[in-house]
């Protein structure tokens, strides 16, 4: 992961985990961690379509970052 990415995770106050997902990644907010985000990135995922759902995911925190309820309430909703 390159310093950017890096830069922008800590200014977010985000952490990525890999692993075996049903999606390519997603958002989420466990109450434990204190509103830091989790970004979960699937490992099927070439080395690219990671970085780029990566960016992506962060875009959406960028963007909902004072929206959590409602992201994890939409979310929710999306799976459903």
């Amino acid at each position: 992961m390159d310093n950017k990415l890096k830069e922008l995770l800590e200014e977010l106050d985000a952490v990525v985990m890999y692993g075996s997902l049903d999606c390519p990644g997603r958002i989420a907010f466990p109450p434990i961690l204190e509103g830091k985000a989790v970004i979960y990135i699937d490992t099927k995922l070439t080395e690219t379509q990671q970085k780029t759902v990566l960016i992506h995911e962060l875009g959406h925190l960028a963007k909902q970052r004072d929206e959590k309820e409602l992201y994890d309430v939409t979310i929710s909703m999306k799976m459903k």
